[in-house]
């Protein structure tokens, strides 16, 4: 009797530590994602002017290929030129994306790839040279204008920023001096040095202003890009941001 009193008493026990652990990994937060990573190749490695290039995009988890990207694509202009032209990249299987495209032209060229998979945004610009190197270094200029035929951007926002609350910023575009109606306008933010973003579109309140609302979720320091996109103009301005 005593016996059985010992084993059911055991038995007891472990069916409770198995329903306990149970139930605290079931509360347990999932574990964050890893970031995506992604590499950038330019072939031919040198390239003349005629010649297709191609441009690849590898894309990896933890070291494993991507194949469900939601979003692949390179962003292209001549230094110099105010049109950009997106080229979207197709999914060749394994993690690669290309994207293809003859160029004519000399001079120095910049790329930067846009890629949104598994609720994470990555991009990044490189600079390459189609014909002599030498004649494509005497026009350059170090960074990315903002000032593609006058095209200015005026982003407001109030201080200081508060983790949680909604914050009203607005965002002022102007071209040769003149408001410029009509485009899209749209916030790119996350953590800094993270690399899953979050997206906002910005509504046109008057004639060249754009507004939007962003709740930034925690405190720390984030960066804030902003796109602005009107055929053929497509320009960004990036911003730090400190939230409390």
């Amino acid at each position: 009797m005593r016996i059985s009193r010992i084993l059911g008493m055991a038995v007891g026990l472990i069916g409770m530590a198995v329903l306990l652990g149970a139930c605290q990994n079931a509360t347990q937060p999932p574990a964050p994602s890893s970031p995506i990573a992604v590499t950038l190749t330019i072939e031919p490695q040198t390239i003349q002017p005629g010649d297709e290039v191609t441009f690849r995009l590898s894309v990896t988890q933890d070291g494993k290929p991507v194949d469900d990207a939601q979003e692949a694509k390179v962003e292209l202009w001549r230094e110099g030129d105010a049109q950009h032209e997106f080229l979207p990249a197709a999914h060749r299987g394994k993690g690669v994306y290309e994207a293809r495209k003859r160029l004519d032209q000399p001079g120095r060229y910049h790329v930067m790839y846009h890629v949104t998979a598994r609720e994470m945004h990555s991009m990044e610009e490189t600079t390459f040279v189609v014909g002599n190197p030498a004649e494509a270094e005497a026009p350059k200029k170090e960074g990315h204008s903002h000032d593609h035929g006058s095209l200015t951007l005026d982003v407001k926002m109030d201080e200081p920023i508060v983790a949680g609350k909604k914050e009203r910023i607005s965002i002022v575009v102007a071209q040769g001096g003149h408001p410029l109606s009509g485009a899209r306008v749209r916030l790119e933010y996350g953590r800094e040095g993270a690399q899953k973003r979050a997206f906002a579109d910005a509504h046109e309140e008057q004639p060249g202003t754009y507004v939007t609302t962003v709740a930034f979720p925690e405190p720390g320091a984030y960066r804030v890009r902003v796109h602005v996109e009107k055929e053929p103009l497509h320009d960004h301005k990036e911003l730090a941001v400190t939230v409390r």
